[in-house]
């Protein structure tokens, strides 16, 4: 049982340990234990879901309903939202961009209900790669430094707080600002070792993508075979497309066209076989620009492919609802932050009120305390008054030569 624990918490902290066979077959065999409670099984689904995700998203998303519908069913809320943010996670991968807004912002709700700052640096990772591909790049910076911020709060683990700066790299190289770029992406430090190989890829991918927008095709390509080493000890079958298609690019520039299209051909392939939708028409796209002169046919071909896929991934209603989604998520956050402003004038104004009273109460003291003295100071001047009198009648006395 114990064993079990520890292959969840992995799951839901790393995609590259997930993604491996092993982790994925010791999941799928206490799935089918009779004995695995269904709070266990939700779970056991939402990490088979996420792992899953970056081999082949639309498995992913079986397995994260599966997981969703076991969850209502026995009224486990917690592992629900696990199950959605699995589901959101796949949908980013399969190019569903609106859906897995939706998805991971609930999610992303639920675990600010339950001040769960792990989780939430996690999803806030998810939200910005999902504005990242799409271009959103504000949007998903905004979610990166979230996820930085509240790593650096609340000292979360190095690798919760390396993988955030990497998230923030990745944007800055697709913004080509190479500088930020480095920057943050040489603050990640990851050990290495298979649990990050796939994270570990991902940063030498992008930071290969930043060296070849500089000019530097040398370290460009350095950084390209590291990525791909890393990547294949993980199955991160997602990033190696890219990683295919970012060699193919650097090939095109030296006029190397066999080895451009072979990477690119690997690229499209993988990608068509898993369903990745934006490595699909980035590699599509590419291919039909690479056969444009050579073969009319074929490019014409990757044409029809590519422009499917944009299609599915950026038509006017699907745009809509993430739009939508994005729209209801600024207005939630203008409210809570409307509600924290709120918050915050009432304890000034109590604190004001307090102070307030405070100083009355010191002024009614201080103000019977001046009374006190002023009839104290009334009755002294009146007894030395009389005494004065008596005094004076004592002297007239004796002057008289009377006695009392």
């Amino acid at each position: 049982m114990k064993t079990l624990f520890a292959i969840l918490l992995l799951l839901f902290t790393s995609k590259s340990a997930c993604a491996q066979t092993p982790y994925m077959d010791t999941l799928k065999k206490h799935l089918l234990l009779n004995s695995t409670p269904d709070t266990q099984r939700v779970l056991l689904l939402a990490g088979l879901a996420y792992a899953t995700a970056f081999m082949k998203p639309d498995s992913g998303m079986l397995y994260a309903q599966k997981g969703v519908n076991l969850a209502r069913k026995i009224g486990f809320m917690k592992g629900e939202m696990y199950c959605k943010r699995s589901m959101g996670a796949s949908m980013w991968l399969a190019g569903e961009y609106s859906e897995a807004n939706g998805l991971l912002l609930e999610a992303l709700k639920y675990a600010k209900s339950i001040s769960d700052s792990s989780w939430q640096i996690d999803i806030y990772r998810d939200l910005s790669a999902n504005n990242r591909d799409q271009g959103n790049y504000r949007e998903g910076l905004m979610y990166s430094f979230k996820a930085i911020e509240l790593a650096k709060f609340n000292k979360q683990p190095t690798n919760k707080l390396g993988l955030s700066y990497m998230e923030a790299g990745a944007i800055y190289q697709e913004m080509n600002i190479p500088d930020s770029a480095l920057y943050y992406l040489h603050l990640v430090n990851l050990p290495d070792n298979a649990n990050n190989s796939g994270f570990i890829g991902f940063n030498f991918l992008m930071i290969g993508r930043t060296y070849a927008k500089m000019g530097n095709d040398a370290l460009a390509l350095k950084y390209y075979k590291l990525s791909t080493e890393a990547l294949s000890k993980s199955n991160d079958t997602k990033d190696i497309v890219s990683v295919y298609t970012s060699i193919a690019k650097l090939y095109k520039k030296e006029y190397k066209t066999d080895s451009c299209i072979y990477y690119a051909k690997m690229g499209f392939d993988i990608a068509q076989n898993a369903s990745f939708k934006k490595g699909l028409f980035e590699t599509s796209l590419f291919l039909s620009e690479i056969y444009e002169k050579k073969d009319a046919g074929q490019s014409l071909s990757y044409f029809k492919i590519a422009t499917a896929a944009k299609d599915s991934m950026f038509n006017l209603q699907k745009t809509m609802r993430f739009l939508n989604s994005q729209f209801n998520e600024q207005v939630r956050l203008r409210e809570e932050e409307a509600n924290k402003l709120s918050y915050r004038n009432k304890i000034r104004t109590y604190l004001l009120l307090a102070a307030l009273g405070f100083f009355l109460v010191l002024a009614i003291i201080l103000y019977r305390n001046n009374r006190h003295k002023q009839k104290a100071k009334a009755a002294i001047e009146k007894s030395y008054n009389k005494l004065k009198s008596t005094q004076a009648q004592l002297i007239q006395s004796e002057k008289n030569g009377f006695t009392w």
